[in-house]
């Protein structure tokens, strides 16, 4: 499926210096300033008031306006199907070696230039695929995973499933509902129970590494979400998962296709991409904002995760960041320094 026609990306990618540019008027600009690639517009941005992750502590209602309609997205308010029959506990592995190096020196200097200025910035990319090569550019490596936890724990939900799963597995993934996650982690019997179950889907999509919290070592944030998550695994497991098979797999990545639009900064810009997003600040008060998924680039589909730790500290100074990312990933040509494994 990876050696599909090449083509460019659905929105018209700026020069980095360009970019560069609207990086610091938006920057300079603070909370009411969102990047854009063709133009920057503004957009009324609240800091988070109701806990990170929280739909309600996402930027305001106004959203981040879409560079191309997003045609393949079905609406958010649809809920994605997780059946008992079609879930089951022990989907078979799908994963493969991996091996991590640093971008080629060219990319890397390209990538330093654009983000020079706008925080602690790091990357991991690679083509899907059960196996091959990450990428690595920055210096940012691995934190609390905030809400992109919300993705292995909505998986190992829907192998559990309850009346209420499919609702709370959709308001989780769509609008980063923190009381459906926590409903979800729940269901799942809690505590080290509940954090042994989501290991077990990250062994099984790839991440040998990561250890779910099962405590809830800051409160009142979720155990979950403070996993120390690094850029790499959220990469084997994007990758992995997009190759899955199973049911349930692909039910869950339909539904990382149908993020309200309040919540499209960063990677979701891309038009069709499937990710999630996680943010909130540590105990100085300083945000990371971090994203990971799934996009298509000149016909290639790339499994991304990324994070910042914003120069200002700030919320919305972190999504425009990603932002910032985001375009010089478009003008980047990063498939074609890149093997294709594939599925």
């Amino acid at each position: 499926m990876n050696r599909t026609r090449s083509r460019r990306p659905r929105f018209r990618a700026l020069p980095v210096a360009r970019v560069m540019v609207f990086a610091i008027v938006a920057l300079a600009a603070g909370p009411a300033i969102v990047i854009g690639y063709d133009r920057l517009h503004p957009v009324a941005m609240s800091s988070p008031t109701a806990g990170p992750n929280s739909a309600s502590s996402a930027i305001s209602s106004t959203g981040v306006p879409r560079l191309t309609p997003a045609r393949s997205r079905a609406p958010s308010g649809s809920v994605t199907t997780i059946s008992p029959a079609e879930s089951t506990t022990s989907a078979p592995s799908a994963t493969g070696s991996w091996e991590v190096r640093g971008a080629p020196a060219e990319v890397a200097a390209s990538f330093e230039e654009a983000t020079r200025g706008l925080g602690v910035v790091g990357v991991a990319y690679a083509v899907v695929g059960r196996g091959g090569l990450i990428r690595t550019l920055g210096t940012w490596r691995t934190g609390p995973a905030w809400s992109t936890s919300k993705v292995p724990v909505a998986i190992a939900a829907g192998r559990h499933p309850t009346g209420e799963t499919q609702q709370l597995i959709q308001a989780a993934l769509t609008r980063s509902d923190n009381a459906a996650a926590e409903a979800l982690w729940a269901n799942l019997g809690g505590g080290g129970t509940a954090a042994a179950l989501v290991d077990d889907q990250l062994r099984r999509l790839g991440d040998d590494e990561t250890r779910v919290q099962a405590s809830r070592v800051r409160p009142p944030f979720t155990p979950f979400g403070q996993t120390m998550w690094s850029l790499e695994a959220q990469v084997r497991v994007a990758a992995t998962l997009s190759c899955s098979p199973d049911r349930t797999d692909r039910a869950i990545l339909a539904t990382m296709g149908k993020v309200v639009p309040e919540q499209h900064w960063g990677l979701g810009r891309f038009d069709g991409a499937a990710f999630k997003g996680g943010w909130g600040p540590n105990p100085a008060g300083r945000y990371l904002v971090r994203q990971f998924g799934l996009i298509k680039l000149n016909g290639v589909t790339l499994a991304v995760a990324m994070a910042v730790e914003p120069s200002s500290g700030s919320f919305a100074s972190g999504t425009t960041a990603l932002g910032v990312v985001t375009g010089w990933l478009a003008q980047s040509g990063l498939p074609g320094t890149m093997p294709v494994p594939g599925c």
